[in-house]
């Protein structure tokens, strides 16, 4: 916008030269600008505005901005309206001017106050999330040190796959997502202050409609070993992700990490739409792995 305001400017006084000269010849000098950069720019700028509308991972913060979109486009057509209205009844041109821009000002002033009005309200009685992650926590003292425990609600847990109910447990959430991808992590870990040693999990689940992020996020999750393969390690030592039965987890496909020729409690499982890395602190037996998949991609 800087350059086209610069650019405009430095064409208008080239034209204003031009034109005085032409005016004492009794000549009419058009005037010309960047229009076509006006265009350009006005163009990068709505593009700019629908990647970050695909991509923004607030849905409450997308739909305030599409409802200013909206706000400010109603009062655009009833500001063109009224002109119009005026100019077909043969108003002067300084009343249409007045009565426009005092019709514009009020009606501005009673929408944006009640769009901004009504968002306050919605916030504050929780109508609309600007963050869906609303975390549930407590705190607890250890070793002099206060530290959080989460109680988010989780798709796995350990008491799902053992069995076994225990405290001492702190299970936190995150949630992220736009319109092309979301990101979900959970992670059940032990307090500091557990009475006994209690094994933990944790997994990133992915889930999206466009098969070229799908297959972006899947190779993210199959390489994301590869740094820890120091050069010159012998490709028989190698930490990677090795196929294994599917079906154990109702899954369309499935990798487990090795190390060498160790297994690692850690796994990739796909979905159609969906994609999940799992890790666990014990081996999973068959029916641990089948209640895994059924909890993490029903």
């Amino acid at each position: 916008m800087f350059l086209y305001l610069t650019l405009d400017l430095i064409g208008y006084a080239r034209w204003r030269r031009r034109a005085t000269r032409a005016a004492e010849r009794g000549e009419f000098l058009p005037t010309k600008g960047p229009h076509r950069l006006y265009y350009f720019l006005l163009f990068l700028a709505a593009a700019a505005f629908l990647y970050w509308l695909v991509t923004v991972t607030k849905s409450g913060l997308r739909g305030f901005m599409l409802a200013y979109l909206a706000v400010i486009a109603a009062l655009s057509a009833l500001a063109a309206w009224m002109r119009r209205t005026l100019q077909r009844r043969r108003i002067s041109a300084e009343l249409n001017r007045a009565a426009t821009l005092t019709v514009s000002i009020a009606l501005s002033l009673i929408l944006f106050s009640g769009l901004f009005g009504g968002l306050f309200l919605a916030l504050r009685n929780g109508w609309i999330l600007v963050d869906e992650d609303v975390h549930t926590s407590a705190t607890y003292e250890w070793n002099g040190r206060t530290f959080v425990a989460y109680d988010d609600p989780l798709r796995l847990t350990v008491e799902d796959l053992t069995g076994k109910a225990a405290d001492g447990y702190s299970r936190h959430r995150e949630i992220e997502g736009s319109l092309l991808l979301r990101r979900e992590e959970g992670e059940q870990r032990e307090r500091y202050d557990a009475a006994a040693d209690l094994p933990g999990l944790e997994y990133t689940r992915y889930t999206t409609r466009f098969s070229a992020i799908y297959a972006l996020c899947l190779n993210e999750f199959l390489h994301d070993p590869d740094d820890w393969n120091l050069p010159g390690t012998p490709s028989e030592q190698w930490v990677q992700y090795r196929p294994t039965d599917a079906a154990v987890w109702g899954a369309q496909n499935a990798w487990q990490l090795f190390m060498g020729s160790e297994p690692i409690n850690r796994y990739v499982l796909t979905w159609p739409g969906c994609l999940v890395q799992l890790r666990t602190d014990w081996p999973l037996d068959d029916d641990q792995k089948k209640t895994a998949g059924d909890a993490l991609c029903p």
